[in-house]
């Protein structure tokens, strides 16, 4: 779960004409009767002090949280580490020497037209009503987004990417921002190019990947000692479909 999903009322809070478990009919209440064990990935996202977090506390009433990742906030102007009740730490050093370190190959195909649509956040304001301001490098024209509006106004490419959130973001190195639907949160000045979400980019992406992948899975399969070979995707967004009512 996201935390932006744990933070839709209309989702979460919602009063289904169904129930679960007997009585539960509204999500909240289902996941508190399981009686949870909270399990929190990329902690750094979680914040002690932002909704997210206290939403997990009042909402689930989880029985613990083990909190799990690579990255953990800071505590408030002490600028310590925020640890509780701390299990297990690995480090860069105890990881190197445990050889548990993996080798990573980023790759991007390339782009053989030059052709796209880009769009620089310029402004954005937090109070209401919540705005996001876009500069179309392209046409030199401004384009403003409500939240809830989706930026495939400005090119098809981007359908299903709408502006999450505006203000301030679980993003450490990103104070106040604009939170996009596919979780990519942008600072004023960052560019998003529209060919990196179109079909015809996400199909050359996946040649590529699969050719080097088993190029890269024959060379790994002939070692003395044998290395797993992985291919990892980065999806953008994931836009689900309304139901059919037949």
């Amino acid at each position: 779960m996201t935390d932006g999903m744990l933070l839709s009322k209309a989702t979460m809070a919602a009063d289904y004409d169904q129930t679960v478990l007997g009585t539960a009919s509204d999500p909240y209440e289902a996941l508190r009767q399981t009686r949870p064990i909270v399990i929190m990935d990329e902690p750094h996202r979680f914040r002690r002090e932002n909704r997210a977090y206290q939403t997990i506390l009042d909402e689930i009433q989880p029985l613990a949280i083990f909190r799990f990742g690579a990255t953990f906030p800071n505590l408030d102007k002490s600028g310590k580490t925020d640890y509780n009740n701390l299990v297990f730490n690995l480090g860069a050093v105890e990881a190197i020497n445990e050889q548990l370190v993996k080798g990573v190959a980023i790759q991007y195909p390339q782009d053989t037209t030059g052709e796209t649509t880009r769009l620089k956040l310029t402004n954005l304001s937090a109070r209401k009503p919540k705005q996001a301001t876009f500069h179309n490098l392209n046409t030199g024209k401004p384009l403003t987004l409500d939240l809830g509006e989706s930026l495939s106004v400005e090119d098809g490419a981007f359908a299903g990417i709408t502006v999450e959130w505006i203000g301030k973001t679980d993003n450490p190195a990103i104070k106040s921002g604009v939170t996009l639907s596919n979780g990519q949160v942008l600072a004023t000045g960052d560019t998003l190019a529209a060919r990196v979400y179109s079909e015809t980019y996400r199909t050359l992406m996946m040649q590529q990947a699969l050719e080097n992948h088993l190029e890269a899975e024959w060379e790994d399969f002939r070692r003395a000692t044998k290395v797993k070979t992985l291919t990892l995707f980065f999806i953008d967004s994931v836009e689900f479909l309304p139901r059919r009512r037949d």
